[in-house]
């Protein structure tokens, strides 16, 4: 999957390890359709930068200090809902991922993903669709399922609209996630 976009894709990074934030410029210094326009430390910091930025995508943690990733990402989409937002974390638990998805997450993948997953998922960001690493999509199947068979009440009260209908749909059908977005 390429940008095809003649102005590369604004990228910011939000973790609070110096050493992932300075591996994910080395990652994206190479690539000529994307541009990392700044980093940040905490969540807090992220939503100064992304206010002052503008960036297209972001790509941050949901453990850091000050204001995590989560609420982060909700202040990002009533701020600026038209920046892109995908978590990349270790954390795949499922609550986590519900609470990130509540917020307006539109990409979620593991840091044990490869560099071609990571870029498949700005692209596909940037171009306002949403992007789920496989864990994760399995991992959603697995709570529909339990959902539908009354096992799991957690958010009893959670409507979807049609869009977030037809993407669960695909996930049960199994579709592929380039198919999905």
């Amino acid at each position: 999957m390429h940008h095809q976009n003649t102005q590369p894709i604004r990228l910011l990074i939000a973790d609070d390890h110096v050493l992932v934030r300075k591996g994910y410029c080395l990652l994206f210094n190479n690539i000529k359709n994307i541009s990392l326009v700044g980093e940040a430390s905490n969540g807090i910091e992220l939503v100064e930068l992304a206010g002052t930025l503008q960036p297209d995508v972001v790509i941050t943690d949901i453990s850091m200090p000050e204001m995590n990733g989560i609420e982060a990402t909700r202040v990002l989409n009533e701020q600026h809902p038209n920046i892109g937002v995908i978590a990349l974390t270790l954390h795949q638990d499922e609550d986590l991922i519900i609470d990130m998805i509540e917020a307006g997450v539109q990409g979620y993948l593991s840091k044990n993903t490869t560099k071609d997953e990571i870029l498949e998922a700005v692209y596909s960001v940037c171009e306002h669709k949403r992007y789920f690493c496989q864990s994760t999509t399995s991992m959603l199947v697995r709570l529909i399922a339990r959902n539908k068979s009354g096992h799991c009440t957690r958010h009893p009260e959670q409507e979807f609209n049609d869009r977030e209908k037809d993407i669960i749909r695909m996930i049960c059908e199994e579709k592929a996630n380039k198919d999905i977005a």
